[in-house]
């Protein structure tokens, strides 16, 4: 990343952030239509490299997703809610290591706003507690556990 310079790595994580934002309202449902289930791996396919990719600025440059929080935030407990089937639990292992992530960070912006969201992830693991993938369910306790340890 450093050959993209801070500005470039600004740009991308703006980027990175409004591709999140617009995939995390997407409905996904179950269709059997060929073409729209097509459209449907594509979406999720999106939703896990921009996932990937914010954890990856996460922990990288964090600097660079500050601005972008109160987009960030949303966006991942949205993702928490996707379909169980394959392409889904990806989406929500990597929503639930984003949250974790800025959870863990020791930038201390970073933790604030995971602070004022407390109630919404808890609200929102709800779905991921009750997941027939035990990964998810671990993952889903971890983060349920950090949030009544943060203060």
């Amino acid at each position: 990343m450093s050959a993209l310079g801070k500005k470039g790595v600004l740009d991308l994580a703006s980027l990175l952030t409004r591709g999140l934002e617009k995939c995390s309202i997407s409905p996904i449902t179950h269709i059997n239509i060929p073409s729209e289930q097509l459209i449907l791996t594509k979406l999720s396919e999106l939703r896990i490299l921009l996932i990937a990719s914010i954890v990856k600025l996460l922990e990288d440059r964090p600097d660079s997703i500050i601005p972008h929080l109160a987009t960030i935030m949303p966006s991942l407990l949205l993702l928490l809610n996707t379909p169980s089937d394959v392409r889904g639990i990806r989406v929500m292992l990597l929503a639930l290591q984003a949250l974790m992530s800025l959870a863990t960070s020791t930038h201390p912006v970073m933790q604030k706003p995971f602070k004022s969201y407390k109630s919404e992830v808890l609200f929102y693991l709800v779905h991921p507690l009750d997941s027939p993938s035990i990964q998810i369910r671990q993952a889903a306790v971890q983060v349920r556990n950090f949030c009544f340890v943060a203060e």
